[in-house]
């Protein structure tokens, strides 16, 4: 079985943040969800909503136009929960979200384990959007909350990628006498709440954070001769977004789309290094299903200044990443 492949890289771009940056951002009765920092585990009442000042039609197809592709889509997502015994998603306004597909831990609108899920968002009709809510029964903990667009690049990574992990924390330092101290500042990743990050609770009692993985990690990646209409948007499009002939409004599921989200990768976003899991078989050489599937997240930033397309050929460019795990 392989472990811990790079293939099929996908992008989550949080439409909040985005929203925040411009100053589209009318508060909210739980700010802290809205954040994209699963640290901060509380219990809520239902719903958790976040107000936008400045409805428009722009906002609207945002929010709501789901592309007909499979290089981009849109997703829910909460984390660090304790939603297994609910009935729960997303509201547009008043209106509920159900046409969704599972990615990890959410199905039949519910979750089979506490900690983390993700699910694509099939069908959405709304306008004059002007609340996006998560709608649940009773009181529950959650640490943060997620509502955007996935991207995923019309090619795989080159073959030369670099997964890096490190304990930023962790310092050694040699005295004058030749011995070696080691100061720990912190151990890496904070948990989330109970569970380690990135931990589905699939056994009630057992310690989870014994053996968690906590190390920083960091993916070097260069995808190389993607054509242009994979790479840039169209430069005389007012909206970036969307190419609009005679009212009608066409995503544009370019990476640009994804840049444009998240600010040059600046904004947090979700990483996932292989949305097709590394253990598409089973032991017996069966297909597995969709939520079972080995997915490895990160909370993460393009960590450099700028983005270089170097053109390499008629239409087509090469751009390498340094995508950096953040907390």
């Amino acid at each position: 079985m392989a472990k811990r492949t790079i293939q099929t890289c996908r992008f989550y771009a949080d439409i909040p943040q985005y929203l925040k940056s411009l100053g589209y951002y009318e508060g909210s009765n739980a700010p802290d969800v809205w954040d994209m920092n699963p640290v901060n585990v509380q219990e809520y009442n239902s719903p958790l909503e976040f107000n936008i000042s400045k409805p428009s039609i722009e906002l609207d197809q945002l929010l709501t136009n789901i592309p007909q592709s499979t290089s981009s889509g849109m997703y829910g997502a909460v984390f660090a929960h304790n939603l297994t015994d609910t009935i729960y998603g997303f509201d547009i306004n008043t209106s509920s979200i159900t046409d969704t597909q599972e990615i990890i831990n959410y199905n039949s609108s519910t979750s089979e384990y506490n900690g983390y899920s993700f699910w694509n968002i099939d069908v959405l009709q709304e306008s004059d959007v002007n609340k996006i809510s998560l709608a649940f029964l009773g009181q529950k903990k959650v640490g943060a909350v997620s509502f955007g667009r996935w991207f995923e690049p019309s090619h795989s990574p080159d073959l030369q990628v670099k997964l890096i992990t490190e304990f930023d924390g962790i310092t050694n330092q040699s005295t004058v006498g030749g011995n070696t101290i080691t100061n720990i500042n912190h151990l890496g990743q904070p948990h989330w709440g109970d569970l380690p990050a990135w931990t589905l609770e699939k056994q009630d009692g057992h310690d989870y954070k014994i053996g968690a993985n906590t190390q920083r990690r960091t993916w070097q990646v260069k995808f190389s001769y993607m054509a242009d209409n994979d790479v840039f948007n169209k430069a005389n499009n007012p909206n970036k977004f969307f190419t609009v002939t005679d009212g009608n409004y066409v995503f544009d599921t370019s990476m640009a789309s994804f840049f444009g989200l998240t600010l040059n990768g600046n904004l947090r976003f979700w990483f996932c290094p292989n949305s097709a899991g590394s253990n598409t078989l089973d032991e017996n050489q069966s297909q597995i299903q969709e939520g079972e599937k080995d997915l490895e997240f990160a909370l993460c930033q393009i960590d450099q200044d700028s983005l270089t397309f170097n053109q390499v050929a008629h239409r087509t460019f090469d751009v390498s990443m340094n995508i950096r795990e953040v907390w």
